[in-house]
């Protein structure tokens, strides 16, 4: 999207907000992606479920369920 802004001479302001939801739309496909890793089935994915984790990757919905979890005893 920012490449092409630029190359059509788009003015700064426009390859700012342009920037800003490239790196959203970025985020948004890692955690779609890390909560497919995470729940889908092989034979939906491609791939078996969970090997981000298993390769010592720390998906965000992961490291968000353990901050919130309890910590009484």
């Amino acid at each position: 999207m920012l490449c092409g802004a630029v190359l059509g001479g788009a003015p700064k302001k426009d390859l700012e907000t342009l920037e800003e939801a490239g790196e959203n739309i970025g985020y948004s496909f890692d955690i779609q992606d890390d909560i497919i890793d995470t729940f889908a089935e092989e034979d939906q994915y491609g791939r078996e479920p969970c090997r981000d984790i298993r390769l010592g990757k720390k998906p965000l919905h992961v490291i968000q369920a353990l901050g919130r979890g309890s910590t009484q005893k």
